[in-house]
């Protein structure tokens, strides 16, 4: 799992994205959304993505199902990331509730190939 994160960090994809002006709005919509929906869902699912998020290597601060900083930060480092592969934000972005899953559900199918139980995701 370790390498595949350290790979991404090499690459420069963990890290902010560059910024670019049409993109600049990406990850801060899209932590809009996973706010709120951890805010209708509650904790216990946050402390369930916070321990993905962990296990990702994204996340180091506690996990007590609070949206604080270090929870966002970690989420907008894994959209970076999605949205360097992807080549854009249009790939990337989460629109709504309905995608928030797919962020963690992301990480968590890395884990698993990193592991050697899966295929790496795209």
């Amino acid at each position: 799992m370790r390498t595949v994160f350290a790979a991404v960090l090499a690459l420069g994809l963990a890290g902010p994205a560059p910024a670019i002006a049409q993109d600049d709005w990406a990850v801060p919509f899209s932590l809009e959304q996973i706010q709120a929906y951890y805010a209708l869902y509650g904790p216990a699912r946050l402390v369930q993505a916070q321990i993905v998020l962990r296990e990702g290597g994204r996340y180091a601060g506690p996990l007590d199902g609070r949206w604080t900083p270090q929870t966002a930060a970690a989420f907008a480092s894994v959209i970076e990331t999605l949205i360097a592969i992807n080549g854009g934000p249009e790939f990337a972005v989460v629109t709504g509730p309905d995608n928030v899953p797919g962020v963690t559900d992301w990480v968590g199918r890395v884990i698993l190939a990193e592991g050697g139980y899966s295929e790496m995701p795209d």
